[in-house]
């Protein structure tokens, strides 16, 4: 659940410390009633911006001309994918303190969690008054993707569940158990294109 609207309240107490706060939202109506209330929200707020769904090669694009990302997500089916392509961008994290975004990041160190509403003010306040806390945070957040949930790393993982499956399987019916994933396309060069199946 994404509870979209919570940003917009506790951040409009800091609009007025904070007059070049801005706030956008980039994400699609799912639900009629839930988009006419974030755009009445919105348009009471002229620091608020509501600019759709943004196709998802342009998300990157996006992402580098915001300093933080915030997650409002009230619960998660796993980890949060706009929470990782924020952390791989460098960019400073501020999301709600459930399991999805708990397994990702470590709070204070490559990003912030919050658990209340005013701890969520507390710490928007510290991120936009802070501009080397961001930095940090964001820097932080992309060595710990580079490092933990590189594309590689995936790749690697998903290979070692598959041999694991496979191996497990046995020979059930006499016939052949078809090709086994062989991982060379992680050798090829960084500049390759590589597409996993």
């Amino acid at each position: 659940m994404k509870n979209t609207l919570f940003p917009i309240d506790r951040l409009g107490r800091l609009a007025t410390r904070f007059p070049d706060l801005k706030l956008l939202f980039a994400e699609p109506v799912l639900e009629e009633d839930e988009g006419a209330r974030l755009l009445a929200a919105i348009a009471r707020c002229p620091w608020a911006f509501y600019l759709g769904a943004v196709p998802h090669d342009q998300m990157a694009s996006l992402l580098r001309q915001v300093d933080v990302v915030v997650n409002s997500s009230l619960s998660e089916g796993g980890m949060a994918n706009s929470v990782l392509e924020a952390m791989s961008l460098g960019r400073a994290v501020l999301a709600s303190d459930i399991d999805g975004n708990r397994s990702i990041i470590q709070d204070g160190v490559d990003g912030l969690l919050y658990g209340t509403p005013e701890e969520f003010e507390v710490k928007a306040g510290r991120l936009l008054l802070n501009p080397g806390l961001r930095a940090r945070l964001g820097r932080a957040a992309r060595r710990k993707v580079v490092q933990e949930f590189s594309p590689r790393r995936e790749a690697q993982a998903y290979l070692a569940l598959y041999h694991h499956l496979l191996g497990s399987r046995g020979d059930q019916g006499g016939g052949t158990r078809g090709p086994r994933p062989t991982g060379r396309c992680l050798d090829a060069p960084g500049d390759a294109t590589k597409i996993f199946i």
